[in-house]
């Protein structure tokens, strides 16, 4: 079964879908939910939920992975406008249950 092993926030990816952590965004940015998960299973669904300080969702996305090991998914939110200043949370999901550790981020102003 695939288990979730890593989950890091940020706003660029290299080519290996790793992402270089951050905590701090500005409105303009995309960011990127970048989740490594271990273990080998078929129609694994990742989610990720980026919630904003008063509670209202920023977005939600899922993806649905193969795996037969070692393998980074990226989810990506971008804002036709700038993302609103104030702190968000990140949660992932692994099947609709919560899966590697909440990430706090915050968008300046």
């Amino acid at each position: 079964a695939a288990t979730v092993s890593g989950v890091t926030v940020g706003t660029t990816a290299a080519a290996d879908k790793s992402v270089a952590a951050a905590t701090s965004f500005k409105g303009g940015d995309k960011i990127i939910v970048s989740v490594k998960t271990d273990g080998a299973a078929s129609n694994v669904e990742i989610g990720a939920k980026l919630t904003y300080q008063d509670g209202q969702v920023a977005g939600e996305q899922k993806q649905t992975i193969n795996t037969t090991g070692p393998e980074t998914t990226n989810i990506e939110f971008s804002n036709a406008n700038p993302w609103p200043a104030g702190k968000y949370t990140v949660d992932v999901t692994l099947n609709g249950a919560p899966a590697g550790t909440q990430q706090s981020i915050e968008v300046a102003k």
